[in-house]
Parts: C-alpha cells; structure tokens; sequence
C-alpha cells in the first residue's frame, strides 16, 4: 500500500508563474486576433470594391443591350406598320438607327435568311451575308465580329428577320478602366464579358479575348454551368482555390446570354496581411526567447519526474507491471505516480482475469456456438441439459456430389477446398445474425431466432442463403483455377417451432435444434438441385415478399405423412 503523499507547490501553480512571467500565451492570442481581424476586413473592403466594380459595369452593360433593343424594336415596330408608307417606314426607321451610336448596323434579312437591305451601315460591315437557319430571336454570341467589340441582335418580323450589331466600345472602355483601377495596388484585376459558351467577348486581357475559358483561365467559373448565365446566375464576391487564390464575382446581364466576370489576385487583395504577420512573427518569437529563457531556470526540477512517468507509463503499455517508479516530486506529479503504481497493480489483475476469460472463451468456443460462449460466460445461462421450445429458422447447405469428388481428389485437397467452404459461409451467417449449429460431413446447419430471439430470422435465413450462391461464383474461380474442379451447393430452409437447448450427457454435450422443423430442413437440401434453394410456405410467410419465390407445388417427403408445399428462392 502506498501511503499518502504530502502536498507541496502544485503543477498548476509553477506552470502559471511561468505563463505569468513570460505572457506568451496572451501575445499569442492578441497577435492572431490582430492578424485575423485585419484579414477580414481587408477581404471584406475587397469583397465591396469588386461587388462594386461589376454592379458599375453591369449597370453600363444593361443599358447598353436595353438601350440598342429598345431602338431595334420600334424599328421593328415601323417596318411592320402597314398603315404607313413604305418611304415614312424607312424614312423613320433610319432615324431611329441613327438615334444611338452603340447600334453600329442594322440590316433584314429574308425568310431564308438572304440580307435584302441595310437599314444602317458601317464602313467596315460585320453584318453576315447570310443567316444559318433554323434561328430564333435572340443574341448570337457566335457571330461576333473579328476585331470588334460587337454583338448581334435579332428580331423576328413576320417572315423576315431584322438584325442589328451592337457596338460595345463604351463596355470595353469601361472593362479596361475597372482592370486599371487603383485598388488592385500591385497588379491588374481581370475584368471580362463572357457569353453562355464561356467565350470571351470582351476582357482588358488581350490573351483571353474572342478565347473559350473556363476555371483554368477565370477561377471565378469553378462548377458554373454556361447555360446558367442565361438564368440571370450571380455570384456573389468569394475567395477561390485554383491554380492561384481569387477574389472573384460574376453577374449576368439581365435578358442576354453574357455576364460580367470580375477577379483579382488574392496575393494583390491581402498583400498588407503578410507584413502585419511578420510584426506578429517577430514579437511571439522574442516573447519565445524570454519563455526558453525563463523556463530552462525550472527544466531540470520540471521534466525529470515527467520524463520518469513518461517511462513508467510505457512500461505499463508494454504490461511490464513489476516496474515501481518513486519521485522526490511533493506535487501532483508526485500523486500521478502514485496513480499509476495503483493502476498497475489493478491492471496486472485484470489482466490475468482478462487471459482467463478469454482462454475460457477459446476453449468452449471450439463446441459451442459463439453466442451461447458468451451467455455462458456472462453468466446469463446455464450450462446444463434441457432446451426450450422456440420458433426458428434452420438452414442446410451440401456440396453436392461430395462423394465422387472426394474419391477423384486427394484427402488434402478435400480438406483444403471444405475448410475455405465451411469459413466463409461461416462468415455468412454470421453476417446475417445466424448461429452455425453443426458441420456433418460436406454439409453446414446454421440456425436463426436461438438461443435469442429474432423476429426476422426467416427474411435472414434466405438472405444468407443467396449470398452462399452468390459468393459461390467467386470460390469456384479460385477452385477452378488451382485444383481444377467447381464445387455447387443444395439448400434447404424450413421455419417453425423447435426444442433448442443442451442435448447430450452429463459429460458431453452439444447446443442445438430438434424437431420436425430440422428435419423438413434437411429434407429440402436432400431433394434440392444444384445452386438450388428450397423452403417451405412457412418461410415465404415470415420472410414477406412473395416476388421473390416461386411455387413448385407439393411434394411428399420421407418421414413425412403430410405433403409439403415447397418453393423455390428466385436468384
């Protein structure tokens, strides 16, 4: 017994003189709050300027495409006004063509898609001769003009369609002014006009005009679909992972297929943050120094009694329990080794209670099932003959023609290929909560709903049945592959009452089922075919799912007065 120990200055006590001393931990703390709160509120400005400089260059985009669809509708309008001449259509129609600078050319075409007249021309003209039909009305971003910064626009009038080119120079100056703008500090942003195929209408980046793109070129389109943008997609200003870290956001146009692409450089955006973290840096690492300093005063009085029951607890990991430690320490490391020479005398016997058990639990496992070892070990049931009378559901599995095959192959063989048999359909019905009742021969018993109940062990039984067949296939390709043979198996499953318990003597006994329910079992793998799986009505009852058997009539088996209806299990 080891007797108490007096209590002198306590761990906690010298660790907080020295956290008192030094205050490294406080530095610590205010230096990343200082570095997390100036982060955030760099990002957050960052986050309103690039909102900002895509809302400002939406607003001239929209009114640009609103302003030149507004004129080529009352074009639109004039010309298919039959009450009014065919010279005061044209008359009106050009003026109001020329009424907007930005709507550069507008031309109609006819029912074929022939241009039959310009209403507006331009001296350089990027009208198409001809338009590809089928076409409806909308925007063409394919037929953006080389070298222009123009869209077409077209408009559906009676059999003829009218067309006109928009020119986006205001757009472009605007794009190129936002690139430049004095918040990005160190370097460019990206600013671009996209279209549904992420096509590049526009950008202050030479490299990526009249280019498709996508997230390795603008991060800003990780996981955006193109069609989205014709939905009126936004996304709103947000740090993103790629081949460089962005700030990005996009907004589409309202009623065209484009949106505004905006992103910037994270190393542009928090390019202060790093020299705030060196002032950081530099201060935790001389509050560092002061704290080695300080604390190699205390490090020999401190870490040797740590070092010894960092020693004394392998020891313990290693179950070496012999080993007693002793610390001059009059603190609480001093209790903690008195601790852990009390838990290794509690561990030492728990540890040969522990190998007992378990040799206990080996020993009655190789005859009795693994359930009924632990409820007998538990002390939950008695070993002692007598049963009780249960409803359960047995399974019988047989190799069939186990005879032939055995005079045809050597005994190792025989032996090798029953031993793989017998482990996994062992596994099996464990999986599936069964309890392996016996091995006769080439021929497993396995038992559901015993020696605990189960109120499923019909739909169980089958389940385990399939997977038997099913896991056949793959055993037989390793049989077949090293001993050159295939193997196949019969089933049977009934389900009923029957007296579960210890059967046997005084001396020698074994846990298991009888009863006619066992009996019908076994009949029904007797009279199975090959990778077949026979039961009873009373198993597609409890089972449930009468889709998954198929009825084979009556039959009449041995030992039985009454008929039975048998099925079989469709696979």
């Amino acid at each position: 017994m080891v007797s108490p120990r007096r209590r002198g200055w306590s761990f906690r006590i010298k660790l907080s003189l020295i956290a008192i001393v030094v205050a490294v931990v406080p530095l610590i703390a205010v230096g990343f709050i200082v570095d997390d709160r100036y982060e955030d509120g760099l990002g957050d400005a960052n986050r309103d300027w690039i909102s900002e400089v895509a809302g400002n260059l939406l607003d001239v985009t929209s009114s640009t495409f609103e302003r030149a669809d507004a004129v080529l509708l009352g074009i639109r309008d004039t010309l298919a006004d039959a009450s009014r001449s065919e010279e005061e259509r044209v008359a009106t129609s050009t003026a109001l063509a020329s009424s907007l600078p930005a709507l550069a050319e507008v031309g109609i075409y006819d029912a074929t898609g022939a241009r039959i007249d310009v209403i507006r021309s331009a001296p350089t003209s990027q009208l198409p001769p001809t338009l590809t039909l089928p076409i409806a009305e909308g925007y063409l971003p394919a037929l953006v003009g080389e070298g222009e910064a123009s869209v077409l626009r077209v408009h559906r009038v009676k059999t003829w369609w009218l067309v006109g080119r928009i020119d986006l120079g205001a757009v472009a100056a605007r794009i190129d002014a936002a690139a430049e703008s004095p918040n990005t500090r160190r370097g460019r942003a990206t600013v671009a006009l996209v279209d549904t195929n992420l096509r590049v209408l526009l950008s202050a980046d030479e490299a990526l005009a009249g280019k498709i793109v996508g997230p390795a070129q603008l991060s800003t389109l990780t996981g955006v679909d193109g069609a989205a943008i014709d939905k009126g997609l936004r996304l709103d200003a947000r740090f993103l992972a790629g081949r460089e870290p962005m700030l990005g956001t996009l907004r589409s146009v309202p009623g065209t297929p484009f949106a505004i692409v905006v992103e910037i450089p994270e190393r542009y955006v928090l390019h202060t943050v790093a020299q705030v973290r060196r002032w950081v840096i530099a201060a935790v690492a001389s509050a560092i120094v002061i704290a080695v300093f300080v604390g190699v005063l205390f490090a020999h009085r401190m870490t040797k009694p740590i070092g010894e029951l960092v020693a004394f607890a392998g020891e313990l990991g290693r179950r070496n329990y012999q080993r007693t430690i002793t610390l001059r320490s009059n603190d609480e490391l001093g209790l903690v080794g008195d601790a852990l020479e009390r838990a290794a005398t509690d561990l030492a016997e728990s540890d040969a209670v522990i190998r007992k058990e378990q040799a206990i639990r080996t020993d009655l496992g190789r005859y009795l099932p693994q359930p009924l070892v632990d409820q007998i070990i538990e002390r939950r049931r008695e070993l002692a003959l007598g049963g009780e009378r249960r409803e359960i559901t047995v399974l019988f599995a047989d190799v069939v023609g186990f005879t032939p095959l055995a005079e045809r192959q050597s005994a190792e063989t025989v032996v090798t290929m029953l031993n793989e048999l017998f482990t996994i359909l062992t596994e099996i019905v464990f999986r599936h909560g069964g309890m392996v009742d016996k091995f006769v021969g080439d021929c497993v018993m396995a038992t559901w709903g015993a020696p605990e109940g189960m109120p499923d062990h019909a739909k169980r039984a089958v389940a385990a049945a399939e997977d038997m067949l099913r896991w056949l296939e793959t055993g037989n390709e390793s049989w077949r592959e090293r001993f050159g043979f295939t193997i196949e198996l019969a089933i049977g499953v009934n389900s009923g009452e029957a007296i579960v318990g210890n059967f046997g003597s005084e001396t020698r006994m074994e846990f298991t089922a009888i009863g006619d329910t066992v009996n019908v079992a076994a009949r029904l793998e007797a009279i199975a075919r090959p990778n077949q799986i026979l039961v009873t009505s009373a198993v597609t009852t409890r089972a449930g799912d009468a889709s998954r058997f198929a009825s084979l009539g009556t039959r009449q088996l041995a030992g039985r007065a009454e008929p039975v209806e048998l099925f079989e299990v469709k696979l």
